[in-house]
C-alpha cells in the first residue's frame, strides 16, 4: 500500500510514525548512473506494516525496496541494495524496466539507526535548506552519517533538496 510521497509526504509520515512509536525505515537514494526514475537524494518510507510513502522507481523496484526496508527493520541495522537495469538481459529476465540505469539505496530503521538522519532532514526542511550529508555505503561504515562536509573513503556525498515553496 502506498501513500502520497515527495519529501513533505515522507517527512510527515515519518513524524507521525515516530510519534506513534511504530517501526519504519527511511530509504535514501545515495547515487545513480544512467537513466533512473529518481536521482540521489530521493527518499521513501516503508513501515513495518507494509505502508509505503514515496517511491524510488515507476513501480518496478518498489517490491525490492520494501524487502530492503523490512530487512533493516527486522535486523535493527542499516541495509543497502544496488539495482542495476543496464544489462540487456534485464529487459527480458530482470525487472523489465528498460530504465538502463543503476541506483544504490540505503535503508535505516527507526527507531534506531535512522534517528539522526530523520532529525537532520526535519531541521533542514524547517529551515528551507538542503541537507548535505556524507553516507557510508559499505563495510563497517554502512549507514554511518557525517554532516561536516569532509571527504571520507567509503562515503558518498548526498544532497536532499528542500521542498519548493510556492509564493
Amino acid at each position: 500500500m502506498s501513500a502520497p510521497g515527495g519529501l513533505r509526504g515522507v517527512l510527515e509520515a515519518a513524524q507521525a510514525r515516530r510519534a506513534a512509536g511504530t517501526a519504519f525505515a527511511l530509504a535514501l537514494v545515495t547515487d545513480t548512473e544512467g537513466s533512473t526514475y529518481r536521482k540521489a537524494g530521493a527518499l521513501a518510507l516503508v513501515a513495518a506494516d507494509g505502508t509505503r510513502t514515496g517511491t524510488i522507481s515507476g513501480g518496478c523496484l518498489e517490491p525490492a525496496l520494501e524487502a530492503l526496508c523490512q530487512d533493516a527493520i527486522a535486523r535493527g541495522a542499516p541495509g543497502v541494495a544496488v539495482f542495476d537495469t543496464r544489462d540487456d538481459d534485464d529487459l527480458l529476465f530482470g525487472s523489465g524496466s528498460g530504465c538502463r540505469g543503476r541506483m544504490r539505496v540505503l535503508a535505516w530503521p527507526l527507531p534506531g539507526a535512522g534517528d539522526a538522519l530523520l532529525d537532520a532532514l526535519l531541521s533542514a526542511h524547517a529551515a528551507g535548506s538542503p541537507l548535505e550529508v556524507s553516507v557510508g555505503v559499505d563495510g563497517a561504515t554502512l549507514g554511518t552519517l557525517a554532516f561536516d562536509g569532509r571527504a571520507r573513503a567509503g562515503f558518498l556525498p548526498v544532497r536532499v533538496a528542500p521542498v519548493r515553496r510556492l509564493l
